[in-house]
C-alpha cells in the first residue's frame, strides 16, 4: 500500500522526463539500453502500485491506451536456427488494440520480451513487449510517447 503518493508521482514525472530525452537520443549503447529498461520497469511498477492503492482517478483508470498487436507465427513457419524473438511474430500484420492501463503496465512488469525499437539512423520510437503469459499469442508494440503520456498523466494527478 502506498501512503505518500506524492513521492511516487514525482518519480513518475522524473521518469517521463528521462524517457522524453530517450526519445530524442541518437546514440545507443548497451548501458543506455539497460538504463531505459530500468526506467520503464520502475515507472510501470509505480503506475501499477498507484492503481493497486487506489491513488489514480476513475477517469484515468478507465482510459484505454492503444498498442499494436503482432500475432505469433505458426511454429511451422519459424526456423529453429533463428534465435531473435522478432522472427517468432508476424511483424507485417499488426492490428491496433486498446488495453487498460493495468493490462498495459502488466505487459512490461511481466515482460518476457522487451526490445526498444530504434530504426537505423533514427530516434527510438517505441518498445516491443510481451508478458510471459502473452508471448505465445503475440507481441505488443507501444509507442514511447504513449508511455511518457501515461507516466505524466498519473504523475500529474492531484
Amino acid at each position: 500500500m502506498i501512503t505518500v503518493e506524492s513521492v511516487w508521482k514525482r518519480e513518475l514525472i522524473r521518469l517521463a522526463n528521462k524517457l522524453q530525452k530517450r526519445y530524442e537520443q541518437k546514440r545507443w549503447t548497451i548501458l543506455s539500453e539497460a538504463a531505459l529498461e530500468k526506467e520503464v520497469f520502475i515507472g510501470t511498477f509505480a503506475v501499477r502500485k498507484l492503481l493497486d492503492s487506489n491513488k489514480v482517478s476513475q477517469k484515468l483508470l478507465g482510459k484505454k491506451f492503444r498498442a499494436t498487436f503482432y500475432p505469433a507465427r505458426n511454429r511451422d513457419e519459424i526456423k529453429e536456427s533463428i534465435k531473435h524473438f522478432s522472427h517468432r511474430f508476424d511483424l507485417m500484420h499488426g492490428t491496433p488494440q486498446e488495453l487498460t492501463m493495468r493490462k498495459l503496465m502488466e505487459q512490461f512488469i511481466h515482460s518476457y520480451h522487451f526490445s526498444p525499437f530504434v530504426p537505423i539512423g533514427k530516434n527510438m520510437v517505441g518498445i516491443f513487449v510481451a508478458s510471459d503469459w502473452k508471448r505465445k499469442e503475440g507481441l505488443y508494440y507501444v509507442m514511447l510517447k504513449r508511455l511518457i503520456e501515461i507516466f505524466r498523466e498519473v504523475g500529474d494527478e492531484a
